[in-house]
């Protein structure tokens, strides 16, 4: 549903005066833009600190309802630290796109052209070259061109919300690992370009229950803890129990065990 909002005021606004060879042209750029993402994209999500004093100190009561309702711990970290720590991350390995980016929450398209006029604009820009590299039919051109959309247009498409989860405020480590598959390796070979095999991405999986889920772990390479400015015990029926055996745990881990502080908000299970 946002992609064809967003693909459709993209259009608008470059479809203004073409001809129609040009609209033919817009056609292929849309396409294009559709292909160059794919579909392997990694997505951590975090709640953004909220600014009510409450809040910060016990945690948000529709997060514990929706994901701790059977007992949870919120872990806040710092976020500045958590972005230099990401881009740490894309120097060991190939990621074409890999970012910490805060959640627009939109629906209309003029929420969407708001929320996104930055990325609007890179992409206008983009697509008046790509139509005339191709109505040139510069094809090297047309692939350098292509390529530069992916930025712009991978941070549109995964970093937009339906305003009913405004309250989420969410952020998001959003990575598109490179894989060395069949297709990469014949390119590299082909282009006299040695692939690194230790910038690869690793490539894990889970099961929930009847599908496999592949994920990634980042920070594997990092030396340094996580930015763990505290723990907050949810609202839960053993609550001190579960905070003095996360203390114990912190202690034997080397960590700051008075990082660990309980929700005020009431537990209202059986």
């Amino acid at each position: 549903m946002f992609e064809e909002k967003f693909l459709s005021l993209l259009k608008k606004d470059l479809q203004k005066g073409a001809s129609a060879e040009r609209l033919e042209h817009l056609k292929c750029l849309i396409k294009s833009l559709q292909k160059v993402v794919g579909e392997e994209i990694y997505i951590t999500s975090f709640c953004k600190q909220p600014k009510d004093f409450y809040t910060q100190e016990n945690g948000l009561l529709s997060q514990w309802r929706g994901y701790g309702c059977h007992g949870a711990a919120a872990i806040i970290l710092n976020q500045e630290d958590l972005q230099n720590r990401t881009e740490e991350e894309g120097k060991f390995y190939h990621y074409p796109f890999l970012g910490l980016k805060e959640i627009v929450y939109a629906f209309g398209e003029s929420e969407i052209h708001e929320g996104f006029h930055k990325e609007i604009k890179e992409l206008i820009d983009i697509g008046n070259k790509f139509i005339d590299a191709a109505s040139s039919r510069d094809q090297k051109k047309l692939n350098e061109i292509t390529y530069s959309t992916y930025n712009p247009y991978l941070t549109a498409m995964t970093s937009c919300k339906h305003p009913s989860f405004h309250e989420e405020n969410e952020v998001r480590i959003i990575a598109r690992p490179i894989r060395h598959d069949s297709k990469l390796r014949k390119a590299a070979k082909e282009s006299c370009t040695p692939l690194d095999p230790d910038q690869e991405k690793e490539i894990h999986f889970r099961s929930n229950g009847h599908i496999q889920i592949p994920y990634i772990k980042l920070f594997e390479n990092l030396e340094e803890n996580l930015p763990i400015e505290r723990i907050i015990i949810g609202p839960q029926k053993d609550q001190k129990k579960q905070a003095r055996s996360l203390r114990i745990l912190l202690e034997n881990l080397g960590l700051d065990p008075d990082k660990v502080t309980c929700s005020e908000t009431p537990y209202t299970g059986a």
